[in-house]
């Protein structure tokens, strides 16, 4: 399965990616910012999107509405260390954000977070 990991900070990206690989085997290829973030997205196929909120060029927030018009249920995870908690809310129920993992994070819930985002949607029998 393969990760785009989507921030500012190459710490943040190299932290992540290492987490990822090392702990679910998974393949991860990164961006700088949003307008990058939104051209890999639709270029290439990702399985998840991790999303730093506070990015230049384009936010998070921006990335998300961009994603969901080309991918409307592909999971997106908001990587915050400052979010504004209503814009947040607004984005999960507005264009079904999957996800939040708040800086400084653990790999566990890393781990714990993008495991349950790529769990298969059961259908309501």
């Amino acid at each position: 399965m393969k990760i785009l990991i989507a921030d500012d900070k190459a710490d943040i990206i190299e932290s992540l990616s290492l987490i990822l690989k090392e702990g679910g085997g998974f393949e991860t290829d990164s961006a700088r910012d949003g307008l990058e973030a939104v051209k890999k997205v639709k270029n290439d196929f990702y399985d998840l999107l991790m999303l730093d909120i506070m990015m230049p060029k384009l936010n998070g927030y921006e990335v998300l509405q961009q994603v969901r018009n080309i991918f409307p249920t592909m999971p997106v995870i908001f990587i915050t260390g400052h979010g504004d908690i209503k814009k947040i809310a607004e984005s999960i129920s507005e264009y079904n954000l999957t996800a939040l993992i708040e800086k400084p994070f653990t790999p566990q819930q890393v781990m714990e977070i993008v495991n349950a985002a790529l769990k298969p949607k059961k259908v309501a029998e």
